[in-house]
């Protein structure tokens, strides 16, 4: 399930929060000591379930969300036609994917009745499908915060085009998915009293993902033609992450959007950005496309969006950002050797025995029996969890779409 909607719609959350941010510790209260209704939707032209999530907005810094349960989410077409969404999970609703795909061309309004309050969005239109042409990487600079530094990176870039510009907006988001290694795996199991059986390391690659959190946008007001070129997607420093270490991939989604969505994402990463005291612009005040029929002047949280989709994966190994004279981060995992007779934390060690049990009791896994330099087997090498097995912080896993590289 796609769930890259969610993630941008729930930045209004997020809002809420930082913009309350401080050196000091304050816990403000909004005016609705409920929380405001937040509702996050998104229609496209995928053939896929969409995902409506309804929840209340925090009122202060230590509140948890409450999800809208129970609640009755239907999305009606130009023709009258009416799809319900069924409820999977607290305050998530789906359409049926044998019933409802979106129309590009097509007009649709979101309804949701929550006990007596009923809401509607605008009617909302999918727009005509964009283009990407290509997604490439490059060597980049930025400034840090002080704008005085300069940092060097590596950018994504994406050239596209659309169909026509005329009251063409874009959106983007991206889907990361990388490979990762732990560098030390396991090659052996120990069974006291000092016996090492040769095992196949297990986990020894994993994968992570994460989505995007910035709002990027392009409006083709101030151009002659519907053309993008090297509109820069994501900004990474290759040598503070591990995403490059083995294998890397992105899926970008482009989104043809209308003027008004537009406008709301552009408010509200302009809010995002602004910062400043309490009493400025806050985000509760960034008018949404969402409102309840009977009282017009509650503040509804949240954007029904509604477009056609383009996206485009590439896949990036440690090669081509070495190509680029950029260098992936380094592997900062080590080992430790613990031989019979040297200190442990209750006295020194007397046996292997001893000594595994004391790694096992400090979070590490043993990976090697230790040979002294006289042809003793005298102790363990060892290391952490982290380094030895994957899965303590990814997925062993394969994803379904993952390719290796060929031989270049």
């Amino acid at each position: 399930m796609n769930r890259s909607s969610r993630k941008s719609g729930l930045v209004l959350i997020v809002i809420l929060i930082s913009v309350y941010s401080c050196i000091e510790t304050f816990f403000p209260q909004l005016p609705n000591k409920t929380g405001y209704l937040v509702i996050d939707a998104m229609i496209t032209d995928e053939a896929r379930a969409y995902d409506v999530y309804i929840t209340r907005s925090i009122t202060a810094l230590n509140s948890k969300v409450t999800y809208v349960k129970g609640a009755y989410v239907s999305i009606t077409d130009t023709t009258g036609k009416v799809f319900p969404l069924q409820e999977v999970s607290s305050g998530h609703y789906i359409t049926d994917i044998n019933k409802f795909r979106g129309q590009i061309g097509c007009k649709y309004i979101l309804h949701v009745r929550t006990g007596s309050e009923e809401y509607i969005s605008d009617t909302c239109k999918i727009n005509s499908t964009s283009k990407i042409d290509q997604l490439y990487i490059g060597k980049s600079l930025k400034y840090t915060e002080n704008g005085i530094d300069e940092q060097q990176g590596l950018s994504l870039y994406l050239d596209g085009e659309v169909v026509d510009k005329d009251g063409s907006y874009l959106r983007w988001d991206f889907n990361e998915v990388w490979k990762f290694v732990a560098p030390y795996p396991s090659y052996y199991s120990f069974t006291s009293p000092n016996i090492f059986t040769v095992i196949e390391p297990k986990n020894r690659y994993c994968w992570k993902n994460a989505r995007s959190n910035e709002i990027i946008l392009h409006s083709f007001n101030d151009q002659d033609n519907g053309v993008i070129k090297n509109k820069e997607i994501a900004f990474y420093l290759t040598d503070f992450t591990d995403r490059f270490s083995v294998r890397y991939s992105v899926l970008v989604n482009q989104y043809s959007i209308s003027r008004k969505e537009y406008e709301f994402w552009n408010m509200l990463m302009a809010s995002n950005q602004e910062g400043g005291g309490i009493f400025e612009r806050q985000p509760y005040s960034l008018p949404g496309n969402i409102h309840n029929l009977r009282n017009p002047e509650e503040i509804v949280l949240g954007y029904f969006q509604v477009s056609s989709v383009t996206s485009q994966r590439i896949f990036i190994d440690p090669r081509d950002i070495m190509a680029l004279k950029l260098y992936p981060k380094p592997n900062q995992c080590s080992t430790k050797i613990y031989q019979i007779g040297e200190q442990g934390a209750s006295g020194p060690f007397t046996s292997l025995a001893a000594i595994y049990s004391y790694i096992v009791k400090h979070d590490s896994v043993m990976i090697l029996p230790y040979i002294n330099n006289a042809g003793i087997l005298s102790g363990m090498e060892a290391t952490s969890k982290t380094c030895a097995d994957c899965s303590s912080t990814g997925d062993p896993n394969k994803p379904a779409f993952w390719v290796e590289p060929a031989n270049r």
